[in-house]
């Protein structure tokens, strides 16, 4: 500015925010187990229904059924009216089968009765939506939990054949979200945990007792799993798991990124191996 004199000046001031956040950032997981279960095609448990591997075995109200994996969010939060709100966004990062095809007519391209199968996309894609659901108290603060249910149907396509023999890969990476309670803020990145499951279902064409959660066992189908490496045991102890924190990415800065959303990818095709 001028001084009226034709010489210019110029003032300066010290700008202090205090923008308050969450600290001390941490997910607990808790893993079921996997079943070979008879399931409607709203995935409940029926004994006439059609076979699929699934890690289920848990259950926590109000959650509807049992469920496979799930995840607690916690962290020290801002004091009142500052708390803001969880959310959870997960990214799929592996999912893909091996099949043993129960016969030769069960999936007719293939050459061998082998098949590995997937979705056509490049990791990662969001798993159907933005951001995850969640259920019940999961809406409030500071505790917020989040559920999963992963499966492989144990049937051939088209066919209804039941598969001789099933392996499943699955890995995510699931990502704790805070949104500020200020108007039109955004979610930023608490922490997020790498987390992966494996499964093989085995058709013996005997009779097999399975103990699992809410319905009677299921025939002809053993089971086989590989246990969560998120830190945690198979079954319902509860266990703290690896967590990765936003200034670990300096790529991201913690933030999910993907290629696509999952129930946008093409369906799963099957290659001979």
């Amino acid at each position: 500015m001028s001084n009226g004199q034709g010489q210019s000046s110029s003032a300066s001031a010290q700008v202090t925010f205090n923008v308050p956040g969450p600290n001390s950032p941490g997910i607990f997981a808790q893993i079921g187990a996997m079943e070979a279960l008879p399931l409607n095609p709203d995935y409940t448990v029926n004994q006439a229904g059609k076979p699929a591997l699934e890690l289920t075995g848990l259950t926590q109200s109000p959650a509807p059924g049992a469920f496979g994996v799930g995840f607690i969010g916690s962290a020290t939060l801002p004091p009142a009216p500052n708390a803001g709100t969880y959310s959870w966004v997960q990214l799929i990062n592996r999912y893909q089968y091996r099949i043993l095809w129960g016969s030769a007519t069960a999936y007719p391209s293939s050459k061998t009765g082998r098949s590995l199968c997937g979705a056509s996309y490049s990791p990662p894609v969001l798993d159907t939506v933005y951001p995850y659901a969640t259920f019940g108290q999961q809406k409030s603060v500071p505790q917020d939990t989040v559920i999963d249910i992963p499966l492989v149907p144990l049937t051939s396509p088209g066919t209804g054949v039941q598969d001789a023999e099933a392996n499943i890969v699955f890995s995510a990476t699931m990502f704790l979200m805070w949104t500020p309670s200020v108007a039109n803020s955004i979610p930023v990145p608490l922490a997020s945990v790498n987390w992966s499951f494996g499964g093989d279902a085995v058709n013996t064409m005997t009779n097999q007792t399975a103990t699992f959660v809410g319905s009677t066992p299921p025939t002809q189908l053993t089971t086989t799993f590989f246990p969560n490496p998120c830190s945690s045991t198979s079954g319902t102890v509860q266990q703290p798991c690896t967590v990765i924190v936003p200034s670990s990415d300096p790529t991201n800065f913690g933030y999910p990124v993907w290629t696509a959303n999952w129930k946008d990818t093409p369906a799963f095709t099957c290659t001979d191996f």
